[in-house]
């Protein structure tokens, strides 16, 4: 007997941890978010995150952390193995996402992921429908708001600074080690929203 699709609400609130039930197809939702924790849900339910190889856990936060901007090959080895040889660091990045596919999608075939895609030299995640992403939420809901502001429509850019406030729950990946690539992505987005609070303040107020 198939296994219908879930709907899940954003933000999810689900115990943690706890194992998939079934196999996650496509239709499964994925809920990710980076903003004030590091959570991932499939099909409603949390993973269980803690039993990923650290590597492999960075890995997916690193993913999960640029939201729908892939993510260069190198940009990811020297992250993970900083000290290793080119070839050496590769290879171990092709094991880490072989088996980070394999945890994402229990029952498929690694290479055949459609949430772990690889295109040329790059990595990405890539949600089904009905997905949900706080950092790709607040990164729409940011540029959305400039572009309105650009053009002189305040009341669009009201509406998408809220978006962007609502999606932004505190510090990116607060769990995770303060290494350069996450300092740098947590400043920039500090940045932008301290930007949100400002503009969604004056613009509430006129």
């Amino acid at each position: 007997m198939s296994q219908s699709p879930v709907t899940v609400q954003y933000p999810v609130a689900v115990p943690y941890p706890v194992a998939v039930p079934y196999p996650v197809t496509v239709q499964c939702p994925v809920v990710v978010q980076c903003l004030g924790r590091f959570r991932i849900a499939l099909a409603g339910q949390g993973l269980e995150l803690e039993r990923l190889r650290p590597q492999v856990r960075q890995l997916l936060m690193m993913l999960a952390a640029r939201g729908e901007v892939p993510v260069h090959r190198e940009q990811l080895t020297d992250a993970l193995w900083p000290q290793a040889h080119p070839d050496r660091s590769f290879a171990r990045l092709h094991t880490a996402v072989y088996d980070l596919r394999r945890f994402l999608e229990p029952g498929h075939r690694p290479r055949r992921s459609q949430l772990l895609r690889h295109s040329g030299r790059t990595y990405r995640l890539e949600l089904p429908p009905g997905s949900r992403s706080d950092v790709t939420e607040f990164d729409h809901g940011w540029r959305d708001a400039r572009r309105s502001l650009a053009a002189e429509r305040p009341e669009e850019a009201l509406g998408a600074l809220r978006r962007a406030a609502a999606a932004y729950g505190g510090e990116l990946l607060p769990e995770a080690d303060p290494t350069e690539w996450l300092q740098e992505l947590r400043t920039e987005l500090h940045r932008r929203a301290q930007w949100v609070e400002r503009t969604l303040a004056r613009l509430e107020h006129n």
